[in-house]
């Protein structure tokens, strides 16, 4: 299996190829996404992992081989990532804001896509 990864900066595409085992990437702020995914792969894709919606979305089914399958990612997979996140045997990156006077500075570090992985705020302990 072939795997893609879609970024939004250079540094996150060296990350997710050197550091998480993407097996090819591209940059969807320097290459549209269906243009990508046809350099990529030109013969078209089995299978689609579905957490996001929009263009990215579209461009995947537009490049989708016949009979290819999409998987997507439901309410119950999100205990079982984090599971597997705590476990150990799947690796995440975050970057952590504490505080809410930090929120304004936890949503412009997420828009302008220089935080790599989820951004967290956090407000209290529970």
């Amino acid at each position: 299996m072939k795997v893609i990864a879609s970024v939004s900066s250079d540094d996150k595409l060296d990350y997710v190829i050197n550091e998480l085992g993407a097996d090819v990437g591209f940059n969807y702020r320097k290459e549209p996404v269906g243009k990508a995914l046809k350099r990529l792969a030109p013969d078209g894709l089995d299978v689609v992992f579905k957490n996001v919606s929009g263009d990215h979305f579209q461009a995947a089914i537009e490049n989708m081989k016949w009979f290819g399958c999409i998987i997507s990612c439901r309410t119950n997979f999100k205990a079982t990532m984090l599971k597997w996140v705590l476990e150990g045997k799947i690796k995440s990156r975050y970057i952590q804001f504490e505080g809410i006077k930090q929120a304004n500075k936890a949503f412009l570090s997420m828009f302008s896509g220089r935080s790599h992985g989820k951004t967290v705020l956090k407000i209290s302990d529970p």
